[in-house]
């Protein structure tokens, strides 16, 4: 692991993005400070800690003692977008609750869901609309005859 030290955030996302394209990679923000990333922040409305070195184990990448004092305005934590499933519990859940939706398939059920839609569009609320196409496409041949010619004979 290289640690580059850069003195704008321009630089850090040129940095990255130059990775990603080297390494045919992609990264996702796993966990991201509100200060990351803003250069004029008021020191004087927010606590801070003047620190010399950052040797914590959930530093990365730990910062030395160099004999200069700094402070940590924000953090960002980036990870490859193919790395852990961070959502795998909120999938499961959703699922149990579409496996719990088809059971509940009753009349009054249809009923009461009919009626919260009216209800939405009534109040004019976000209603997701997905627009739906069923296409029936014959089947090869199904339209005409095929192989010998049937001839209709006058009599």
């Amino acid at each position: 692991m290289t640690t580059d030290i850069l003195y704008d955030i321009f630089s850090v996302e040129k940095l990255i993005n130059l990775h990603e394209l080297e390494t045919s990679t992609t990264y996702r923000i796993l966990k991201s400070d509100k200060n990351f990333g803003k250069e004029n922040i008021d020191l004087s409305e927010n606590t801070f800690t003047i620190r010399y070195d950052d040797t914590q184990k959930d530093a990365v990448p730990p910062i030395p003692y160099d004999g200069v004092p700094f402070i940590i305005r924000g953090k960002k934590t980036l990870e490859c977008h193919q790395g852990k499933d961070r959502s795998k519990k909120k999938k499961e859940r959703a699922q149990l609750l579409r496996n719990k939706e088809l059971e509940d398939n009753t009349r009054y059920g249809r009923e009461r869901l009919s009626a919260k839609i009216h209800n939405a569009i009534d109040k004019e609320d976000d209603v997701a609309v997905q627009h739906v196409y069923l296409i029936s496409v014959p089947d090869p041949h199904q339209n005409h005859f095929t192989g010998e010619i049937i001839t209709r004979e006058d009599i």
